[in-house]
C-alpha cells in the first residue's frame, strides 16, 4: 500500500508540473470495457515479464479518441519492484525511480495526447516527425526538473562525452536519451532564468500546425531571437565544461557530476590545412596549442560547406582560448559568411595555452566539411587594401625581366607573400622536356598562405624583352602565343598552363591568376615542325645602302609583321598588317622618323601559318652599308 500511495502521489506532481504550471495538453486517458473511468489509467505491474529486464515503465498508445481531432489515448505501466538496480540505488530507494519515471511517463502520455500520427511500438515509437531521442531526452528532462536530487539522467549521458562528435539527436540505443543533455542545456541556458518555453513551443508548433522537424527548430529559435545553428554551437561549446572542468555559468547546474569529452591536439603545420566532416546534429573539434607555436599574433581561417537558403547557416565555429585553469578562458562563437567561412584573428596568443575551435552542424541529413588553416603572424593587409610585390631575379636576360604579384585583400590578410628564384628539380626538367616545354628565364617559388586564394585577389604577372624572346620564336618557328606561365603540378607530377600572353612588343607580358603556392615560370611550347608549311621569304637587296629601300618577299601572301632590332635588342621599326601580303618594303627609316644608321640588324618577319592560322616569326640578319 505505501508504493502504490508513492506512485499515485508521483503521478499527480507530475500532473500539476507539467499540465497546470507548464501548460501542456493534458493526456488522453483509455477508456475501455475493463477500464471505464475517466481517470487516467495506470498499472502496477512485473515490467520484466513483458518487456524484458531493466524497463522503467511504459506508455503505450492505444489509437485515437472519437470526438477529439487530434492526439492519441494511451496508459501507463509501471514496474513494481526495484530490487537490483544498483546505478542509481533504486534498491535500497524504490520510492526515487517511482519518482522519476512518473514524470517521464506521463509526459511520454502528453507527447501522444498531442500528435497527428503514431508509428512503431513500446520502445521504438515515433510521434510525427520528432526524432526519438528528442522525445526520450524531453521526458528525461521532466525528471531533473520534477526531482533534481536524484540525477537518474547522468547514466545516459556518458555516450556523448565518450564521442562528443556522433550526432545528438541520435536515435541509436546507447544514444536515444543521451538528449537529454541538450534538453536540460535548452531549459537552463538559454533564457537568463531556466524555461520550459524552447521545449513547449517545439511541441505546440507541431500540435496547431504540423511541421517538420528541422523547420520546427529553425522557427523556434527564431521566435526566440537566434538561430538554431547559435544554439547548438552554444550547446557543444559549453559542454566542454563538465567534470572537472566545470565551473558556475557555464553548461547545465549538474555539469560536474558528467563526465569530460576528451580534447585531442591536432597536428597542424604552419600554412596547410586539417580537414574533417562534421556530421549531421553533430561537431568537431581542432586543437592548435601554444606549446607549438610561440607567437603573439595570427590567424584562424575556417571554411565550410555553404549554407541552405531554406534555413538560417546550418554551420557555426566558437572557439575557447584556453588559459590552462579554466577560469580565464575566452569563450566566444565566430561569425559564419553565407560561402562558410570565418576568421579568428589571435593577439596577445601567448599568455594562452591552446585554441580548441569547435563547429556544430546543425543540418539534421547531411555532414559538411571542414577545413582549418592557421597562419602565425600579424595582419599585413586588411580588406580593401592593394599592393604589389616584386621579385628579385636572380640572372635577368634583359632590362625588361620583371616578375611581381598584384594582390587585393578581400578580408584582412596575416602573415605575406615571397617571390623568390628557384631552379627546378631533375624530375621537373625531365618532365618539361617530355612535355616539349623550352624555358626561358627564371622560375619562381611563389609561398603566400593558402587562404588568401579566397580572401584575396592574387594575378602574377611576368615580363620580358623581346630580344629574349624572338630567337625563339625564329627558332621553333612559332608565334608569341607559344609561350605561357607554367605551374608545376605537384599532384599530377606534370607542369600545367596557367597564364597566357597579354602584350607582345618590345616587352613580353605574361599574367595569370595564383590560386596555390608553388613554382612558376614561362615556357615556350614549339608545334611540331612542318616543312611543307614553311614559305620562302627573301630579303633583298642585303646588304642594301642607307638611302635605298630593302623588300622582303614571300612565295604567297602571307607577310603579315615586320620587327627590325638593333643588335642590342632595341626595337627600331615596327609594321603589321591584318591583311596578308606577299611583299613588304621597309624605307631604313625607324619609328621616330628617322634614317637608321649602317650597321648589322635583326628582321623578324612574321608570317600567316596556313594551317594553323597563327603568327609564325623568321628571323634574319640584314646589313646596312654607307
Amino acid at each position: 500500500p505505501d508504493y502504490i500511495d508513492e506512485v499515485a502521489w508521483a503521478f499527480d506532481s507530475a500532473w500539476s508540473m507539467e499540465i497546470d504550471r507548464f501548460g501542456f495538453v493534458h493526456p488522453l486517458p483509455f477508456i475501455s470495457s475493463s477500464h471505464s473511468s475517466s481517470q487516467f489509467k495506470v498499472i502496477v505491474r512485473n515490467l520484466d515479464f513483458l518487456y524484458g529486464s531493466g524497463t522503467y515503465g511504459m506508455t503505450t498508445p492505444v489509437g485515437p479518441v472519437t470526438g477529439i481531432p487530434l492526439g492519441f489515448a494511451s496508459y501507463i505501466e509501471l514496474r513494481n519492484d526495484w530490487r537490483g538496480f544498483d546505478q542509481p540505488d533504486y534498491t535500497h530507494y524504490p520510492e526515487q525511480a517511482v519518482r522519476v519515471t512518473a514524470v517521464h511517463e506521463f509526459f511520454h502520455s502528453i507527447q501522444y495526447a498531442m500528435i497527428r500520427q503514431e508509428s512503431g511500438n513500446g520502445s521504438d515509437y515515433q510521434i510525427d516527425d520528432f526524432p526519438l531521442s528528442w522525445l526520450e531526452g524531453a521526458a528525461v528532462l521532466m525528471e531533473n526538473i520534477g526531482f533534481d536530487s536524484v540525477n537518474d539522467f547522468i547514466q545516459y549521458s556518458n555516450s556523448f562525452f565518450i564521442d562528443p562528435t556522433n550526432a545528438i539527436l541520435n536515435n541509436a540505443d546507447s544514444y536515444v536519451y543521451t538528449t537529454v543533455l541538450l534538453a536540460m542545456f535548452l531549459y537552463e541556458r538559454l533564457e537568463a532564468e531556466p524555461s520550459i518555453e524552447f521545449i513547449k513551443r517545439m511541441f505546440f508548433n507541431n500540435y496547431d500546425n504540423y511541421i517538420e522537424f528541422s523547420a520546427n527548430l529553425d522557427s523556434t529559435s527564431k521566435s526566440l531571437k537566434r538561430t538554431w545553428s547559435d544554439i547548438l554551437g552554444d550547446f557543444f561549446t559549453q559542454s566542454y565544461y563538465s567534470g572537472s572542468r566545470a565551473r558556475p555559468g557555464y553548461f547545465i547546474h549538474d555539469a560536474p557530476l558528467l563526465s569530460e569529452w576528451p580534447v585531442i591536439g591536432d597536428s597542424l603545420d604552419i600554412g596547410y590545412s586539417i580537414n574533417k566532416d562534421v556530421p549531421a546534429f553533430g561537431m568537431e573539434t581542432f586543437l592548435l596549442t601554444q606549446k607549438k607555436y610561440p607567437f603573439d599574433e595570427g590567424i584562424v581561417s575556417f571554411l565550410g560547406g555553404a549554407a541552405s537558403s531554406a534555413f538560417s547557416p546550418f554551420l557555426s565555429v566558437h572557439c575557447i582560448l584556453q588559459s590552462g585553469n579554466d577560469t580565464g578562458d575566452s569563450v566566444f562563437s565566430l561569425p559564419v559568411s553565407s560561402s562558410g567561412r570565418s576568421i579568428l584573428k589571435m593577439t596577445d596568443w601567448s599568455r594562452f595555452n591552446g585554441a580548441l575551435i569547435i563547429v556544430s552542424n546543425a543540418n539534421d541529413e547531411t555532414k559538411y566539411h571542414a577545413s582549418l588553416v592557421f597562419e602565425p603572424g600579424p595582419v599585413v593587409m586588411h580588406a580593401g587594401d592593394s599592393t604589389t610585390v616584386n621579385g628579385a631575379i636572380a640572372a635577368p636576360l634583359s632590362k625588361h625581366s620583371s616578375v611581381s604579384v598584384a594582390i587585393k585583400a578581400h578580408s584582412d590578410l596575416a602573415c605575406s607573400l615571397t617571390i623568390e628564384s628557384a631552379v627546378p628539380d631533375a624530375m621537373q626538367l625531365s618532365q618539361a622536356t617530355r612535355q616539349g616545354l623550352v624555358p626561358i628565364n627564371d622560375f619562381y617559388s611563389i609561398v603566400f598562405p593558402i587562404t588568401w586564394a579566397v580572401d584575396s585577389a592574387l594575378q602574377l604577372t611576368i615580363t620580358e624583352g623581346a630580344e629574349t624572346c624572338l630567337p625563339l620564336e625564329t627558332a621553333y618557328e612559332v608565334s608569341s602565343a607559344a609561350f605561357a606561365i607554367f605551374k608545376w603540378d605537384e599532384g599530377k607530377g606534370e607542369w600545367m598552363k596557367c597564364g597566357a600572353i597579354d602584350v607582345a612588343g618590345d616587352i613580353y607580358r605574361w599574367q595569370c591568376a595564383l590560386l596555390t603556392p608553388g613554382l612558376y615560370g614561362v615556357y615556350c611550347r614549339p608545334a611540331i615542325a612542318d616543312s611543307q608549311n614553311r614559305p620562302i621569304i627573301l630579303a633583298y637587296p642585303n646588304p642594301v645602302r642607307k638611302n635605298a629601300d630593302m623588300k622582303f618577299r614571300a612565295d604567297a601572301k602571307v607577310l603579315m609583321q615586320l620587327l627590325v632590332y638593333s643588335m642590342k635588342g632595341a626595337l627600331i621599326y615596327r609594321w603589321e598588317t591584318q591583311n596578308p601580303t606577299d611583299t613588304v618594303c621597309w624605307n631604313l627609316i625607324n619609328t621616330a622618323g628617322r634614317r637608321v644608321v649602317p650597321g648589322m640588324y635583326y628582321a623578324y618577319v612574321g608570317y600567316r601559318d596556313t594551317i594553323t592560322k597563327g603568327l609564325r616569326k623568321k628571323r634574319q640578319k640584314i646589313l646596312i652599308v654607307p
